[in-house]
């Protein structure tokens, strides 16, 4: 049987069981760096209805270097980078290059029916911070976004835009959960990604009451997350 393109509510919670108890495993030649990377999650339960969660953690990112935005080549042609003061000659400031810190969240979507990621970015005192400031922080990969850009504009999802490009797969919206304002990375190309590569990879038939066959489909998931993203920056 082949691996499915979405996972029921119920397969979602028992996924997300399986990768947080999973033990840590050290890569080695033969499985390499595929599924590392992905963080350290904690499983939230819903507050009223039984067996219903999500995954949260907290993390922070620092902002890029504007030499690091230069080798994005992301900037139009016109627009001009402002040259930094030389840092030997000016006093530290820790506050210049203060971090973004994110509340996140994989939640599993009801329409589209696959774990989405959902993110709250604020700074030290608490307060949300603007979508360029979290776009430049090295949790992004920027590049990548203006791929996946490109391959998903037929769906006709509205944009968001920042001061530098445009992000059609970023979104704003409540979260399923919470209900509290939260962007998103919609998910409409996530089903046709996934059943790629369990195509490739899942090496037994596809059976929804093996754990291992659940746990294999989240890690394809989060494989696609961080083309995207990086969970450990």
């Amino acid at each position: 049987m082949e691996p499915p393109a979405t996972l029921s509510r119920d397969e979602f919670n028992r996924a997300c069981q399986v990768f947080v108890h999973e033990l840590p495993k050290v890569p080695d030649e033969t499985n390499g760096s595929q599924y590392a990377g992905f963080g350290t999650w904690n499983w939230a339960k819903h507050g009223s209805i039984p067996n219903w969660g999500y995954l949260i953690r907290t993390s922070s990112s620092k902002p890029l270097r504007i030499e690091d935005k230069a080798q994005d080549n992301l900037f139009e042609d016109g627009d001009e980078l402002t040259e930094q003061d030389d840092e030997s000659c000016a006093p530290t400031n820790e506050g210049v290059t203060e971090r973004v810190y994110f509340h996140e969240s994989i939640v599993w979507h009801p329409t589209y029916m696959v774990p989405t990621y959902y993110f709250q970015a604020v700074n030290s005192g608490g307060s949300p911070v603007s979508l360029d400031q979290v776009i430049n922080t090295a949790r992004f990969r920027r590049r990548t976004l203006l791929d996946m850009a490109g391959e998903v504009a037929e769906h006709s999802i509205h944009p968001t835009e920042t001061t530098n490009a445009q992000f059609p797969l970023l979104s704003n919206g409540d979260h399923p959960i919470t209900g509290a304002p939260h962007w998103y990375f919609h998910p409409c190309e996530t089903s046709a990604a996934i059943r790629e590569i369990l195509s490739q990879t899942l090496d037994v038939p596809w059976d929804s009451s093996n754990n291992e066959c659940l746990l294999r489909w989240f890690k394809a998931w989060l494989a696609v997350l961080t083309t995207a993203i990086d969970l450990n920056k």
